[in-house]
């Protein structure tokens, strides 16, 4: 089968993944690399995406459209349900402090990172299966439709917000990238007019596609200012 959005574990280890259920919504399932087994992680009430681990191994963030946003049509006389996504997480073990429980410390319960930074030392993922699905929680970003996520350092999460309008050939089909700060739990638009984006392994650099141009640039300038557009006119393009 197709898998279009997963992710490795910071150890490799372990694959989380989406698959679409027989009522056409799709489930969250993490693969043991080293077990060879699955383990189902939501039901398929609702549609959930882009599973993400974070970089300590501690959380699984994912996206899922859990919300009704109505709004009605005039000319069809029928519903639609216009922002139906938010951004989710579940703590991968379950005496992990969830990222929003009540405390003095950071997210990660011991003050050193905002829940996705890097451990000093090699990572090593452990997980408890039994109640996973019991852990997951809301994370407060406005609703929409989220076509792609990435966690990167330092606490930070970027989404791909699609515009309203998404039918092919009308309206534009690019979207804004936007950032969410587990210690702030606040979110806020970075670039408009992105049709996708890619971090670096370590977050530190982002590759993205704005208008006919790719750019990469450091995820530590805010706003991504200054970046290096690519030049395409060297590529080449073997077909066989």
């Amino acid at each position: 089968r197709e898998m279009k959005d997963y992710s490795f574990s910071p150890d490799s280890g372990w694959l989380a993944y989406s698959e679409t259920q027989p009522n056409g919504m799709r489930a969250l399932f993490i693969y043991g690399v080293s077990s060879h087994s699955d383990h189902q992680v939501t039901t398929s009430w609702f549609d959930n995406s882009n599973p993400v681990f974070s970089g300590n191994g501690k959380y699984l963030y994912f996206v899922s459209a859990r919300h009704q946003n109505p709004a009605f049509s005039s000319n069809e006389f029928n519903v639609a349900n216009m922002k139906p996504d938010g951004l989710y997480v579940t703590t991968l073990q379950a005496g992990t402090t969830s990222p929003f429980a009540p405390r003095q410390a950071s997210a990660t319960g011991n003050g050193k990172d905002g829940g996705n930074g890097k451990n000093k030392g090699p990572v090593h993922v452990k997980i408890d299966f039994d109640g996973i699905a019991s852990r997951i929680i809301p994370l407060p970003v406005p609703d929409a439709n989220y076509q792609w996520m990435a966690a990167g350092k330092t606490g930070v999460i970027y989404l791909l917000r699609a515009p309203l309008v998404s039918v092919p050939g009308h309206g534009s089909m690019a979207g804004t990238l936007v950032t969410f700060d587990l210690k702030s739990k606040k979110s806020k638009d970075l670039l408009h007019g992105i049709t996708q984006f890619a971090l670096s392994s370590n977050g530190s650099h982002m590759l993205y596609q704005q208008g006919g141009g790719w750019f990469i640039s450091s995820t530590s300038a805010p706003g991504l200012e200054s970046p290096d557009k690519l030049s395409m006119s060297d590529m080449k393009v073997f077909v066989n």
